[in-house]
């Protein structure tokens, strides 16, 4: 089950890629919009038993990390359905891209940027900064703190975590031994509805600049016989059906609109871009009704 992006979910993605031998049927990869808001152990529960689902959210605005991303699922799973999550401002460029992308990239992204060479710095600099570390520090370790259904804290363990590019130690929530990571209790919370109406008053930013590389995923995806959908989360009071329709997106692939009252609804909102667990739950029980449709 996800939870609200701890960690940016760097250390679960990982560990649940090349580590967690389970199989992904279904994945979903987006920025916090789908950390927050897909439950993906309630998708399963509301699916048959053989169906494993996978919040594989990277927390910041960013298409160049999705490919990336979107490689390693194939590499590594090659689930049968992609949810890749769209919003009102789809930009390009992530802030980690240098870090985390491979030199191949690095040097020859999908289309070239003006942090092309602040990309190539920070790449070169994450590894340079890796072997140094490896020299003096060896190997880094990463704490796996699990907590029971009321939050207590039972147990921590230790393993390898040998990803290059990252030297802090990482920290995985779990709810039981049976899952990796899971929502924790004070995401409950709900928006104020004078913050809300706040940020609903504030001039919504339509940024679609990552055309190229959505393209190019969803190409590399349906190449590997695997069925992409679009998944619109917007911002509260800022659903943009018809913009979005008018756009580029419904010709690269097929746009799912969850209905609009999910996002309307102040009672399902942490802050204003960000749906709480009840949000959460709601969207994830109506997803799960659309798939069998999708599949």
């Amino acid at each position: 089950m996800s939870k609200n992006n701890q960690d940016c979910n760097t250390s679960w993605i990982y560990h649940r890629l090349f580590k967690n031998d389970t199989k992904i049927d279904i994945a979903f990869i987006g920025t916090s919009h789908t950390g927050c808001a897909i439950n993906d152990e309630l998708i399963e529960q509301n699916l048959d038993s053989f169906t494993h689902v996978a919040n594989l959210a990277y927390c910041g605005g960013g298409r160049n990390l999705d490919l990336i991303l979107l490689n390693d699922i194939i590499d590594s799973k090659s689930p049968s359905v992609l949810f890749i999550e769209i919003k009102n401002n789809n930009a390009i460029k992530h802030r980690d891209y240098g870090i985390m992308a491979p030199a191949i990239d690095l040097w020859f992204p999908v289309s070239i940027t003006p942090d092309y060479l602040i990309n190539l710095y920070t790449g070169g600099k994450s590894r340079l900064d890796f072997l140094r570390d490896q020299l003096f520090f060896g190997s880094k370790t990463e704490i796996d703190v699990q907590y029971d259904s009321n939050g207590k804290m039972q147990k921590k363990t230790e393993y390898m975590y040998m990803q290059p590019h990252i030297k802090k130690k990482k920290v995985i929530v779990t709810i039981d031994e049976k899952r990796d990571h899971n929502f924790m209790p004070y995401f409950k919370d709900t928006i104020s509805e004078d913050l809300l109406l706040r940020h609903m008053n504030v001039k919504e930013e339509i940024c679609f600049d990552d055309v190229a590389y959505l393209e190019k995923m969803c190409a590399l995806a349906k190449s590997k016989h695997i069925k992409v959908y679009l998944l619109y989360l917007p911002p509260y009071g800022n659903y943009m059906r018809d913009v979005i329709n008018q756009s580029s997106y419904p010709k690269i692939g097929t746009v799912i609109f969850p209905p609009d009252d999910i996002y309307s609804n102040k009672n399902y909102w942490i802050d204003g871009e960000h749906l709480n667990l009840a949000g959460a739950n709601v969207l994830s029980k109506w997803i799960s009704k659309k798939i069998p449709d999708l599949k």
